[in-house]
């Protein structure tokens, strides 16, 4: 479930409570939420599934939905900066062949993945490590250096908000001061479009 422009939803004091439920619900298999059925009656509805929020940080997501998610913050693009465009018709050609190589090696993998217990980082809140347990089991049943690098994408994602482990928390900010840093030698026009960036304080 994609839902794009969530900064519009959830703004200026707009609570939507009925989405929001849903989605706090949504991160566990079996969950529910319960819906009038216009008869009379009521429903149990499932809403377990992968759901991806896009949208400006307004400030203004519950926090409930938040800390249930696994946050990845854009960059503007700085200056003259070249980036590749996506172009969505050869982009759906492209990922075919990975999409049922994925499909196939589910069908087999599906049964081991479903006795990993990954290790967990430390001070990482429960509902942040509800979402990352899937990607880390995928990342320990990859073996190699997956399961490091996984840790660290943890750390470098969560930590500045969870507080986890200052000391990789710190090398996380590190990493986004990084762009900063690099507009201080840029020209004047870059530092000027570095100022809409956002760096943890």
């Amino acid at each position: 479930l994609l839902l794009d422009e969530i900064d519009t939803v959830f703004s200026y004091g707009k609570r939507h409570e009925g989405l929001r439920a849903v989605l706090n619900a949504g991160n566990r298999r079996g969950a529910t939420v319960t819906r009038c059925d216009g008869k009379g009656g009521y429903r149990e509805h499932r809403t377990f599934g992968a759901k991806v929020l896009c949208g400006l940080d307004n400030g203004e997501m519950p926090e409930t939905v938040v800390d249930r998610s696994i946050t990845i913050r854009m960059r503007k693009r700085v200056g003259e900066q070249s980036i590749t465009r996506l172009r969505t018709r050869i982009a759906e050609v492209e990922v075919q062949p990975i999409r049922f190589t994925l499909e196939a090696w589910a069908l087999v993998a599906v049964e081991s993945l479903a006795k990993v217990e990954p290790t967990l980082p430390v001070g990482v809140s429960d509902r942040a490590a509800d979402a990352w347990e899937a990607l880390l089991s995928l990342a320990d049943y990859a073996e190699g250096d997956w399961p490091q690098r996984a840790r660290e994408a943890v750390y470098a994602l969560t930590a500045p908000q969870e507080g986890a482990g200052e000391a990789e928390a710190t090398r996380g900010q590190r990493a986004a001061l990084l762009p900063g840093l690099q507009a201080l030698w840029a020209p004047q026009t870059v530092r000027e479009e570095m100022t809409t960036c956002a760096v943890p304080a």
